[in-house]
């Protein structure tokens, strides 16, 4: 299938609007970001810049954000590429607002238990240590309910088979 000049010309347009406006988000937040720092007291020269710096001073938190960050890095990508390779490239725009859909909703609905779960079982406890144990519950509860919603995601991205036989890669 061929796609005409006309249809080429309105994807590229499409994909430097969607690039542009990335792009100028990003801009905008190192603008902001730049000005927060050089307002700080002693300004830009005490500021220092790290490569994978720590998430956390508590090196068992640290240990868990790094491991999460590249758990996240392996599974995001070949789920990206096994979606976008199962459609034609006229509806790649189509697929890509899905998958941040299906994304965003997750990640709401993952946010609707936990706070559920915390109303349920804290209610209006303020989390203290006189009602530490409490708090301890319920994230127990929403590690373990979530941890069975993520295993039943990875179940469902093995079902779903092989994806690259006869259909075209990105």
């Amino acid at each position: 299938m061929t796609d005409s000049p006309l249809q080429r010309r309105r994807l590229a347009l499409e994909v430097w609007i969607v690039l542009g406006l990335s792009l100028g988000a990003s801009g905008v937040y190192a603008l902001v970001s730049l000005i927060r720092k050089a307002t700080l007291p002693g300004g830009l020269k005490d500021q220092t810049a790290t490569l994978n710096s720590s998430q956390d001073t508590r090196q068992a938190f640290d240990f868990v954000y790094q491991v999460l960050g590249i758990g996240f890095a392996l599974f995001s990508s070949p789920n990206v590429n096994a979606t976008m390779s199962s459609v034609e490239n006229k509806f790649y725009g189509i697929a890509s607002a899905t998958l941040g859909t299906m994304r965003l909703t997750g990640q709401m609905f993952s946010m609707g238990i936990t706070m559920l779960i915390f109303a349920v079982i804290l209610g209006n406890h303020p989390i203290s240590a006189a009602n530490h144990h409490l708090f301890l519950k319920s994230t127990k509860l929403i590690f373990s309910i979530l941890s069975i919603l993520c295993c039943a995601g990875i179940f469902a991205s093995l079902a779903r088979g092989k994806m690259h036989e006869g259909n075209h890669s990105l």
